[in-house]
């Protein structure tokens, strides 16, 4: 895992999942946000990438790419089989409020500056954000750019839509 800088207090972290085997290994246990990058080809990472990251008590997630929509979706179903696992064994409604928050974004680069800047959990300060690129083609060298233009005030555009630019 490599450490791109810091945003709003904030360390920007960045792995492939794709060419580091061990990924799951390097996350923090609480207080971290995910920033997950998925193309089409990649729907088989997205169990795995679920289940490790609510095991290390992700706080936030925030995703990204043509399948933003299905990971977000499979971190909100994975959480609620979670919290009705826990209700049936101790009798106690769960309280939703010490999940974590989901959102998927349509605009690549609107996603990372929320995920860097917004994204908060009131129970659970956020203290890293881990991008987890999924892709074949890599995003790194524009998560890169992203940091340093962020820590320099920019903000992204309004588009609905806006993908990713790919490393190669």
């Amino acid at each position: 895992m490599q450490q791109f800088g810091i945003i709003n207090g904030r360390r920007i972290l960045y792995t492939n999942v794709r060419r580091d085997a061990e990924w799951f290994k390097k996350l923090p246990m609480g207080n971290w946000a995910a920033f997950t990058i998925s193309d089409d080809e990649d729907r088989d990472f997205v169990e795995l990438v679920v289940e490790k990251s609510l095991e290390n008590q992700v706080a936030y997630i925030c995703s990204a790419g043509q399948l933003s929509d299905a990971v977000e979706l499979s971190f909100d179903l994975k959480i609620v089989e979670k919290a009705i696992e826990q209700e049936n064994i101790t009798q106690i409604p769960f309280d939703y409020d010490q999940s974590p928050i989901t959102t998927a974004h349509k605009n690549f680069s609107e996603g990372f500056w929320f995920a860097a800047i917004a994204a908060q959990n009131e129970e659970n300060w956020i203290n890293a954000l881990i991008c987890l690129d999924f892709t074949k083609k890599g995003v790194k060298k524009i998560i890169l750019s992203l940091v340093k233009k962020i820590n320099n005030d920019w903000l992204p555009s309004e588009e609905e839509t806006e993908p990713p630019y790919y490393d190669e």
